[in-house]
């Protein structure tokens, strides 16, 4: 019996390295969007150090537009893949840095926070705004009074095309 299972656990491995093979050797398509988010989480800081942050910082999750599932371009916001990214997940996302590329340049950069968190930062800020099962990311200039939506066309240019629109 210990030689058949021995057997059968080198043939899942053989069949994962294939599988792994062949994922590898497919086309990729370039990403035109990439958002990075840093694996550290901010701690007591203010975010400052998220100016800094460069495609380099070590990450948790890198994100394109492929992970969007629906845009809208009346509010800037865009829901990622329920299935990969619940709403409940958030929570492993916030307190850290990001990084947002366009066709591989700085578009910005700056920290991740709930949407309604009590923190109050001058920083661009990627917000995780929980919609059911779903999470919603909006990119402003800050999370306090005066501040704007952040990069609308850009997105719009990029998001427009790759997701659906979202349903009024």
């Amino acid at each position: 019996m210990a030689a058949t299972e021995k057997r059968a656990r080198q043939m899942g491995m053989l069949w994962r390295a294939g599988l792994l093979a062949a994922v590898l050797a497919a086309p990729v398509s370039a990403s035109r969007l990439t958002l990075a988010i840093g694996s550290e989480p901010l701690g007591q800081s203010d975010g400052g150090q998220c100016e800094q942050a460069d495609g380099n910082m070590p990450t948790a999750l890198v994100l394109t537009e492929s992970d969007v599932e629906r845009w809208d371009a009346q509010t800037a916001m865009w829901q990622l893949d329920a299935q990969r990214f619940p709403a409940a997940e958030g929570g492993r996302l916030s307190e850290r840095c990001f990084v947002l590329s366009l066709d591989g340049k700085l578009l910005g950069r700056g920290v991740v926070l709930p949407v309604d968190t009590p923190r109050l930062t001058g920083y661009q800020t990627l917000n995780l705004v929980p919609r059911g099962q779903a999470l919603w990311l909006q990119l402003t200039s800050g999370n306090h009074h005066n501040i704007h939506l952040l990069y609308v066309r850009e997105l719009d240019a990029v998001l427009g095309t790759a997701a659906r629109p979202a349903s009024p």
